[in-house]
């Protein structure tokens, strides 16, 4: 099917417009449908982000997290555990439990990307992990630094990392 405003390529996107209960609905091309949404994004300040993702998504195709599964609702079949059992005890029942949860704790992966041990060593590793651990997060902070173009926290950081480094590269050839 040609594109509805041009005539020219192919219709990939459906835009429908509902004013006063009338629908209208035309089939465009990606060019065009960019330059329609273009001009009436203004109208789109009152709704909410939800709403705009929706919107956005329809148009783009692409896919929506809300369809995704509802976390919630997640029960492992082997062992009975829910997701507020995970919540609660922040430990999962027996293997299966790896797969049904699996969507669940990807998404906590993301939220804590530090996921770097920082409890309690045996004394004979501990201050060298320690300080490898502290690589670690000044490293992260660094890329974070970075990315926000804040050179010169991102240039003490550097530092911080490279003093770290040589003190563990010392007691590595001391010790």
């Amino acid at each position: 099917m040609l594109c509805e405003k041009c005539n020219k390529n192919e219709a990939t996107i459906s835009i429908v417009k509902i004013i006063n209960g009338n629908r209208e609905q035309m089939m465009v091309c990606e060019q065009c449908a960019s330059r329609l949404i273009d001009k009436p994004i203004s109208n789109f300040k009152d709704l909410d982000g939800e709403e705009f993702k929706k919107l956005l998504s329809t148009l783009m195709d692409i896919p929506n997290k809300d369809k995704s599964i509802d976390f919630k609702k997640l029960k492992c079949d082997i062992c009975n555990l829910s997701y507020k059992d995970i919540k609660e005890k922040e430990a999962l029942g027996c293997g299966n439990c790896y797969k049904i949860f699996y969507d669940v704790l990807n998404e906590c992966n993301k939220i804590n990307k530090n996921n770097i041990y920082q409890g309690k060593f045996p004394k004979k590793y501990g201050e060298k992990f320690q300080e490898k651990v502290k690589i670690k997060l000044l490293s992260e902070e660094l890329k974070t630094a970075i990315s926000t173009e804040d050179y010169e926290q991102a240039a003490k950081l550097r530092d911080k990392i490279k003093e770290l480094s040589k003190r563990l590269e010392g007691d590595n050839i001391n010790g």
